[in-house]
């Protein structure tokens, strides 16, 4: 045992070291790692990778401050700081009046806070446009692995299954046979690939289009079609919509406009049953659907204890899973499909994000929620006028993701959950970073110790 501690204690500190002095590597590997956490899990005994997100967070929170102090530098505040510190005191409050064990209510608010917190860490590193335009390559080459991987489990669904997924499988779905690529599930798989397909449309109307851009366009377009999600679908209709408008940009207008009734033409057959399964399920027994069920008794949880919740830990969040909350015995929730207290009968206990805001925190909390939302929209949208071209798609990116997300939010804790999180916040915390360092008037190219690292850079590309 000692020498095994001794080792994680080495790498600790060498990773630690890492982080404070070469922070945006570290934080490209750890993107990564966050990217296929699910995946890895499946091959690592003992459940030690099931944590790697909050380590990951953990260190970003520490060691970029430590590096941006080290250079003499204040930290940076992150947009939305006054409604999440609102919107936690609602939770707080509500498990204080509901008497929420500590450790429960501890969890449950580092659960929703994470996001924030790893948002407000890397907003502490300066992001120049050359980083911007390095994320973007490695994120191209990233989306490309993951769709050539796409294509070879369509092909050899069998032995991918048996080689990544360690032997797990997933049943078609309307007429689909879902792919997964190097992902656990094919709904990550399928909203990553979303925001593949939305980044690079970004990119596409700022830059030149190149062909490797269209190969991630097209392919990330097919994937998350085949990944037979409805929730992918309708974000993406809703976020390439909301690009063109902002861009005034007719061909992403045209995606999303006619490109929808050619796909109703198309693919007739899958979107008829897509119809009528979603109508069965959400019409004809509404109670019997998890989501629905959740969402309606969140809503009666909030109205019951106004303006608060049941407190953190307590309803519709991983932790009220995990520690199978009371309020879901007095609900009689073991008796509902999905909802159980077991891990076969409780699978969707997780299975949309907002019953947890509305039921935990109430109505404050709720509302305090969605200012926190819309700040950051707020701070995307602004970035999207900007001059600088790789300001421009860094905000077009964030508006972008934010509809898709919050439309996914309705059937997924992406908020909360790996990987979806971890991307989000951490454009959130570039974007902050970049918007600041407008407003003050130093953007990257201004900044006095990034001249000589701009003019390397210049001759690199030369």
């Amino acid at each position: 045992m000692a020498p095994v501690l001794g080792f994680a204690l080495v790498a600790a500190l060498g990773l630690g070291l890492f982080g404070v002095m070469r922070p945006k590597s570290f934080f490209a590997l750890g993107m990564l790692v966050m990217l296929l956490e699910r995946t890895l899990a499946l091959h690592v005994p003992g459940g030690a990778v099931d944590y790697l997100d909050e380590i990951f967070v953990a260190a970003c929170a520490v060691l970029f401050p430590l590096h941006r102090l080290a250079r003499k530098k204040a930290l940076r505040g992150l947009p939305g700081q006054i409604p999440m510190t609102a919107f936690l005191l609602a939770g707080v409050a509500s498990s204080i009046i509901n008497a929420v064990p500590f450790g429960v209510a501890g969890q449950g608010m580092l659960l929703i806070a994470k996001g924030f917190i790893l948002a407000w860490g890397v907003a502490q590193l300066d992001w120049l446009h050359e980083d911007l335009r390095r994320l973007a390559k490695q994120s191209a080459a990233v989306a490309i692995t993951l769709i050539l991987g796409a294509v070879v489990n369509f092909l050899f669904p069998g032995p991918w299954s048996s080689i990544v997924l360690a032997g797990q499988g997933y049943g078609g779905r309307f007429g689909l046979t879902p792919v997964t690529s190097f992902f656990q599930h094919p709904g990550y798989f399928g909203t990553v690939m979303a925001l593949s397909c939305l980044a690079a449309l970004a990119h596409a109307s700022v830059f030149r289009v190149s062909k490797t851009t269209m190969f991630i366009i097209v392919g990330s377009l097919v994937a998350a079609f085949w990944s037979a999600r409805r929730k992918i679908f309708v974000g993406l209709a809703a976020a390439v919509a909301t690009l063109g408008i902002r861009l005034r940009w007719t061909p992403l207008l045209v995606i999303a406009l006619v490109g929808l009734p050619i796909l109703l033409i198309v693919a007739w057959g899958a979107v008829a049953n897509i119809v009528v399964y979603t109508y069965a399920e959400y019409f004809v027994n509404p109670d019997a659907v998890a989501r629905v069920r959740l969402t309606i008794d969140s809503v009666g949880i909030a109205a019951n204890a106004l303006p608060f919740g049941a407190g953190f830990g307590r309803f519709g969040s991983a932790v009220a899973r995990q520690n199978y909350s009371p309020l879901y015995y007095q609900l009689g929730y073991p008796n509902v499909w999905g909802l159980g207290n077991t891990e076969e009968s409780g699978t969707f206990l997780t299975d949309t994000f907002w019953p947890a805001i509305i039921g935990e925190t109430g109505l404050l909390g709720t509302i305090f929620f969605i200012a926190i939302l819309a700040t950051i929209f707020r701070l995307f949208f602004r970035l999207t006028k900007q001059t600088a071209d790789w300001d421009r798609w860094l905000g077009l990116v964030g508006v972008a993701w934010s509809v898709q997300l919050l439309v996914e939010s309705v059937a997924g804790a992406v908020y909360t959950a790996v990987p979806t999180f971890a991307l989000f916040f951490a454009v959130v915390g570039i974007a902050a970073a970049r918007g600041q360092m407008t407003h003050a008037n130093h953007l990257a190219d201004k900044l006095p110790e990034d001249k000589e690292r701009r003019k390397m850079f210049s001759r690199s590309s030369s």
